[in-house]
């Protein structure tokens, strides 16, 4: 085959590591046959049926008052995330009235009538406000373990507000004000922005 020695060499190390990975596949889904059918059931419809985010602890709560099981939290994170792919993800609090039925059908009409304005080659401008209090806004980093995450750089801000639109054809306008928006500096800018728009 006129192969080098470290071609060979290569070619068998791919192999065992092949034969690694499955094996550990093997081995993960060894782990769930611990999990009790009526368990592995009961927990898809529970989240299925979950009106709210669920905690690990109120499955295994459920799983103990329902069905009499007693199930590790560790187990049960880790059937949600390898056997039902779910991920555990930040909970973002919405008020009732952003779901219910009306705010849906208004969302829709309000699509719709923007698509109508977009095909008929008008433009449309987004426009929000935002407060800016410090000149570095992360909220997590990376860092060594044992060792304080800590910014020496960042500067406080006396209440930088922001107000911007933005168009649908990818224009961006802005102003910045210090101290807070009102209705007054609303209406100041709107009123900037029309005579940007008719210069």
């Amino acid at each position: 085959m006129g192969l080098t020695y470290r071609e060979v060499s290569k070619i068998l190390q791919q192999n065992s590591e092949g034969n690694v990975g499955a094996g550990h596949v093997s081995k993960k889904r060894e782990k769930f046959q611990k999990l009790h059918a009526r368990a592995r059931t009961f927990i898809g419809n529970f989240v299925k049926e979950a009106s709210v985010p669920l905690s690990a602890r109120d499955i295994q709560t459920a799983l103990r008052e329902e069905i009499q099981l007693s199930v590790t939290t560790d187990m049960i994170k880790r059937y949600l995330k390898q056997e039902l792919q779910l991920v555990y993800k930040k909970i973002k609090p919405i008020t009732f009235a952003h779901n219910n039925l009306p705010a849906k059908l208004q969302r829709q009409y309000a699509g719709a009538q923007y698509i109508s304005l977009l095909a008929e080659g008008k433009t449309i401008i987004n426009i929000d406000e935002s407060t800016l209090d410090s000149t570095d806004t992360r909220k997590r980093g990376w860092c060594s373990k044992g060792r304080h995450n800590m910014m020496t750089h960042m500067q406080r801000l006396a209440s930088i507000n922001i107000i911007a639109g933005v168009s649908s054809n990818g224009d961006f306008l802005y102003t910045i004000n210090q101290g807070r928006n009102n209705s007054q500096t609303v209406i100041l800018f709107l009123s900037k922005l029309c005579q940007h728009l008719n210069s």
